[in-house]
């Protein structure tokens, strides 16, 4: 596989630590006992939760631990603490990605849905290049033009799941704010809201306005988003933006919450056959 496809540590960290917390659970182990053969209970919570790369003696040691004696588990479980380390694709960009982002970059890679809602901004995976620009030039502070470009071509390459095959499936619950906002001026916005609306006619994207004639809703905190695997066996990933940092909730119950919060706003907002209407109209009045 070549570099630029090359699907990052993501996947095999945090199908990993699903199954090392899955042994641990059926062996009947607290995390503390388990922490004593990996050196720490931070560490052991980071690789369960698929945070850190994995080091092969520590797999070792755990599947000694939960009497893993299957030669085949334990083959596939260190294979996948070696793949726990090998670099993305996005690895050049790195000097412009912040930490609290790498997670989110990584998960997002590997997503088979993607559920965002979006109060202040498209969505990054719907975004132009001009209009992307224009939004990370507000948001870079003292960022000289190179690393500004390089930000624009990280957001435009993440963008390519949704052309692959199969393609990550995206449903995007949009603020009528951030439609209306002209970012980058309004030949920028007026081209933005046209490749949306084009955008809208792939079978696998569903594009939904949320309109001020709506008033008051759960999400008025910020921004969610919702990642799904294709693999049953893995969470789903939330990811709360703010600016300059993020959070990403995983206490029991969270998932089910920002669920309920994303279902609620799909049904608030306007049903996705007006979309394609409504941005004809926002587009006429520019």
């Amino acid at each position: 596989m070549s570099a630029d496809k090359a699907p990052g540590p993501t996947m095999p960290r945090l199908l990993l630590g699903a199954r090392l917390r899955r042994l641990r659970r059926q062996r009947g182990l607290d995390r503390l006992h388990a922490a004593e053969v990996v050196g720490s209970e931070a560490r052991l919570v980071s690789m369960e939760l698929g945070l850190t790369g994995s080091r092969l003696v520590d797999v070792v040691a755990l599947c000694d631990l939960y009497e893993v004696e299957e030669h085949g588990t334990r083959v596939a479980l260190v294979e996948m603490a070696r793949h726990t380390h090998r670099p993305g694709w996005w690895q050049p960009f790195r000097m412009v990605i912040p930490a609290w982002f790498l997670p989110y970059l990584g998960a997002e890679q590997t997503a088979a849905i993607v559920r965002t809602y979006s109060v202040q901004a498209v969505p990054d995976l719907l975004q132009t290049p001009e209009y992307a620009r224009a939004q990370i030039r507000l948001l870079s502070g003292g960022a000289d033009e190179r690393q500004i470009e390089s930000r624009v071509r990280l957001r435009i390459r993440r963008q390519r799941i949704l052309h692959q095959d199969p393609p990550t499936r995206l449903w995007a619950v949009i603020d009528e704010a951030a439609l209306r906002r002209p970012v980058g001026g309004t030949g920028t916005m007026r081209a933005q809201l046209k490749h949306v609306r084009a955008m809208c006619a792939l079978p696998h994207i569903t594009v939904q306005i949320l309109p001020f004639a709506h008033g008051g809703h759960p999400a008025l905190a910020g921004p969610i988003t919702l990642l799904r695997w294709r693999e049953s066996e893995l969470a789903d990933l939330v990811f709360l933006e703010q600016l300059g940092n993020a959070v990403y909730p995983r206490r029991p119950g969270d998932g089910d919450f920002y669920r309920h919060v994303m279902n609620l706003l799909g049904t608030q907002a306007l049903p996705p056959e007006r979309t394609e209407v409504v941005l004809g109209q926002m587009i006429d009045a520019l």
